[in-house]
This record gives structure tokens, C-alpha cells and sequence, in this order.
């Protein structure tokens, strides 16, 4: 579950004003998610009522599971409605739940917040449609509602209007109310930014400090990594190594895949009209904007942006009378059941990786009195997260309920694999002087990060970090580690023991 752990505690001990200001707990507060905090909210007091168990998160799983599958059904509902196709609208279904990176929001719980926002988001498109169809107003305001709701659950809505713009453009007449819908739209994401910076008030400036990167590579590499999030359903780390050690897996998996997507791209270019085309192309880079913005990506993020390519694909070869191959979709979907099973799998690993580590975290009786440093933590193993923020998951499994009471834990370092060998392969710890030390990984594929920062390197306060000996994807094996604070104990996490760090000096 991650930070899930640290985001529930949040949702639980802050009030309703506090989620719709800004004011929740251990989050930050240029991120505005207030519905999807009350629905985490909702879904603990559900659990508790129905599953006793304090540690038993089947529940999250099952709800993540019916929405998800709520998403795709909306999905493939406003296909039929434009087409008129059961075809199209099956294969856009299909291609949805089977699309191994979607379903990374159904493993991964912070995901919900996505599938929220893409039920929402579909829904307000759809009434939209039957506005331009009906012009009842009726379907003038629900679609606002819906769109006031995505805009309260995640901020990648805020795109709505552009893509009724182009998807509505595509499917209905020139006299389509189009232009009504884009007033009323527009109008609510004035109101919606007045809302934000009124509670951000002084702090705007800190929205362009933290996310907005103005580097055009950085805008290009993203743009790349949503275009291979869209047609490959591995992580970035997973397919470098795979083709820097000719592995056959992940070579055959991006061939069969990338083969489709091209075959389907072909089928695509079968339409005349290319505006339609460039109409398709504009919806990817519309719907990554906030992305951009943020200045990352990552699989568990392409779901929204799926479903709107699969969606206007679908609607436009249903147009156009171009069938694609049933074969060819039942192989490509077999591949993909058969990576979602693999990922099923590694989540499964992740989830026992992090219980162990926190157990001995617990067993190690740390003083909640003063700062421990942690070095070495896992939080990556492919697509999973682990043990990130782990103050979260320390305070609820120490306190089997959603409390934080002992902030003493600073996860300083993590360490990520590619395969659970390199994951459990330890660390490797060098002397300088009683504060200061060099670390190193052992495993082929390990390598070690520092949550929230790009740089290579980091210094505040209480630390000094310095990365180095980077590896074949741009990691690093190397850490040159300083620690200012008095009074500070470091940890090691080494493989499947947590001991604490004695310099030679300090053992002397």
C-alpha cells in the first residue's frame, strides 16, 4: 500500500473544512483532492463495519476493483452511444480492464484517486454529448456538476473543456450547442481557480516553484514516457535493463505490443480525413498537460490518458467502417492478461516486503524520542511501491489503528531492484568519520534514490547527500551520506535485518 498508509491517517484525523482547504495533515498543500480524502474516509469506516481485521485490506482491493470496472463500463457506454457499434464498444472495454499499466490503479491504492476522477470525467463528456444531441438543460448543468466533481477529486480534470472541444467536435454536427458547453465549462474552471488561490493565498508563487519546469527536454521526455506508458505495459527501469541484457521476455513483450499499436495506427491511417488524425494526436498531449506541469510521468498515471485515446480510436474506426482483427486482439490480449497475472504476483511480493521491513523496524525498539535515520529502506521493485513515507505504515501497524504518534522515523535513503535478488541483497557501508559514510549496493539490478528530488544531490539542515557510480538506466549505486544532527541514529536496513550504524571511531 505504500503512502496509502501515511494518505489514510490523513483522511481519517482531518476534518471535512480541513479537506476542502487545504488543510489535511501530512499532504501537501498545493494538491486540492477533498472528495477522494472523504471517500478514503468512507471506505475505512465501510472496512471497519464489515471486515474486523485491523490489517486486512481486501476490502480497498474489491472497491478499486468495482470502480475500475464502473470506468470502463461509462467508457465503453459513450463509444456504442456515438457508434452505435457493440463492437467498438466491447473492444473498448476489453482493452481497458486488460491493459496491464491500468491496472496498476486497482494494485497501487492511491489509484482510486484516478479511476474517481476518470468516472467522473467520462461522465461529464457523456452528458455533454447529450446536450449537443438533446439541448435539454438538464444535460447543460449535470455535466458541470460531474465536471465541479472531477475538479474536487484530482487536478488532471482541469482539462475537461479542450477535450469536449476536440471529441465533441469529432462526433457531432457543426450546430452542436458546443459552444454553450464551453462557456459553462470554462466558467466553472474560473470558479475553481479563484477557489484555489483564495486558499493558497500567499503560497501561489510556491506552484511554479515546485512543479513547473519550464526545460523543453523535460516537456519531451515526458510526452515520451506517456507515449511508452501507451503501448508498453512495463515500467521505464524494467524495459532499459531488459534490452541492455537481451532479455527475451521483455524483447518479445514489446515486439507483440508494439506491433499491435503500430497495426492499429495503421488502421487508423485507413481514414481520409486526417484532421481526424491530428484530432487524436492532440488528445494525448491535451490530457498530459497537467502532467507536464507537475514535470513527471509514470505508468500508474496513463490510465485517464488510455481511455481517451481507446475511446476517440474506437469511435473513429467504428466511423469509418474499419474493423481491426479479432485474432490479432485476442493475442494481444492474452499477452496482457498473462503480464497482469506477473504484476498480480509482484505486488503481492511488495506487499510482504513491506510488512517484514516494518515489523523490524518495530522489533528494533527505536527511540521515538530522537530523529532515526533510515538507509536502505525498499521501495521499488518494478512497477511496486513499497515502503515509501514509511512513518505511516511504522505508526499503524505499531498502533494497529490510523494514528500518527512517533515522527522519529526520517526514511532518508530507499533502495529499488529489478529483481528480488538484487532487491534482498544488502548494502555495503564505508567509514569516513563518526558522521560521515559512503554506501554502496550489492545486487546487479539494485540501485538507491531519495524520495521528491531529481537532483544527484541534496543538502538541508540535518544532512548532506552526494549520488554517484550511476548504473545503465541513470541510477545510483553509490550515496556519499553526511549527518549534522546531534543526537541522530542511523539504521541500516541490510537485506532482512535493520542494524545501527557504529563508525569505526565510535566502536574505538
Amino acid at each position: 500500500m505504500s503512502d496509502d498508509y501515511l494518505n489514510f491517517i490523513s483522511s481519517v484525523n482531518s476534518s471535512t473544512t480541513e479537506k476542502f482547504s487545504s488543510g489535511i495533515q501530512d499532504y501537501s498543500i498545493y494538491h486540492f483532492r477533498p472528495l477522494w480524502f472523504l471517500s478514503m474516509e468512507l471506505s475505512i469506516y465501510l472496512n471497519g463495519l464489515f471486515n474486523p481485521v485491523y490489517d486486512n485490506f481486501v476490502f480497498f482491493r474489491a472497491e478499486n476493483l468495482i470502480l475500475f470496472f464502473i470506468l470502463a463500463a461509462l467508457s465503453a457506454g459513450f463509444v456504442f452511444r456515438v457508434s452505435g457499434n457493440y463492437f467498438s464498444a466491447l473492444m473498448t472495454f476489453v482493452f481497458i480492464i486488460v491493459f496491464p499499466n491500468n491496472n496498476l490503479s486497482i494494485f497501487w491504492t492511491t489509484g482510486k484517486v484516478d479511476i474517481l476522477c476518470g468516472i467522473f470525467v467520462i461522465s461529464a463528456l457523456r452528458l455533454s454529448l447529450e446536450y449537443s444531441i438533446k439541448r435539454q438543460f438538464m444535460y447543460l448543468i449535470l455535466p458541470l456538476l460531474f465536471f465541479l466533481l472531477a475538479l474536487f477529486t484530482k487536478e488532471t480534470s482541469v482539462v475537461l473543456p479542450l477535450l469536449c472541444l476536440i471529441i465533441l467536435k469529432l462526433v457531432c454536427k457543426k450546430d452542436s450547442g458546443l459552444k454553450m458547453i464551453l462557456i459553462t465549462q470554462i466558467l466553472m474552471l474560473i470558479f475553481y481557480f479563484t477557489y484555489r488561490l483564495f486558499l493558497l493565498r500567499g503560497k501561489a508563487s510556491g506552484v511554479f516553484n515546485i512543479y513547473m519546469n519550464p526545460d523543453p527536454v523535460n516537456y519531451l521526455l515526458i510526452i515520451i514516457k506517456a507515449l511508452i506508458s501507451l503501448i508498453i505495459p512495463l515500467d521505464y527501469l524494467s524495459l532499459l535493463n531488459g534490452f541492455s541484457e537481451k532479455d527475451a521476455v521483455v524483447i518479445l513483450l514489446v515486439l507483440v505490443s508494439g506491433m499491435f499499436f503500430i497495426y492499429l495506427f495503421f488502421k487508423l491511417l485507413k481514414i481520409k480525413k486526417r484532421s481526424s488524425l491530428i484530432s487524436l494526436a492532440s488528445i494525448f498531449l491535451i490530457i498530459i498537460i497537467p502532467n507536464m506541469t507537475a514535470g513527471y510521468f509514470r505508468p500508474q498515471l496513463i490510465m485517464i490518458p488510455f481511455i481517451f485515446i481507446i475511446i476517440s480510436a474506437f469511435i473513429l474506426l467504428s466511423e469509418y467502417n474499419i474493423r481491426i482483427s479479432v485474432l490479432a486482439a485476442v493475442i494481444i490480449c492474452m499477452l496482457f492478461l498473462g503480464l497482469n497475472i506477473v504484476n498480480i504476483k509482484d505486488w503481492n511480493f511488495g506487499y510482504k516486503v513491506l510488512r517484514e521491513s516494518v515489523n523490524r523496524l518495530i522489533a528494533a525498539g527505536l527511540n521515538s524520542q530522537e530523529p532515526n535515520y533510515i538507509i536502505g529502506l525498499p521501495s521499488r521493485y518494478k512497477t511496486v511501491y513499497m515502503d515509501d513515507y514509511i512513518t505511516g505504515a511504522y505508526n499503524f501497524y505499531k498502533n494497529k489503528n490510523f494514528i500518527v504518534n512517533d515522527r522519529s522515523l526520517v526514511d532518508f535513503i530507499h533502495s529499488g531492484a529489478l529483481d528480488k535478488s538484487s532487491l534482498n541483497a544488502g548494502l555495503i557501508v564505508r567509514d569516513k568519520t563518526e558522521d560521515e559514510f559512503i554506501i554502496e549496493t550489492k545486487g546487479n539490478s539494485q540501485y538507491l534514490m531519495k524520495l521528491d528530488i531529481v537532483a544527484n544531490t541534496f543538502k538541508d539542515e540535518n544532512t548532506e547527500l552526494i549520488f554517484s557510480d550511476f548504473n545503465l538506466f541513470g541510477k545510483p549505486k553509490t550515496a556519499h551520506i553526511k549527518i549534522l544532527k546531534d543526537k541522530a541514529k542511523v539504521f541500516i536496513y541490510d537485506g532482512d535485518k535493520i542494524k545501527l550504524y557504529e563508525s569505526n571511531e565510535t566502536q574505538q
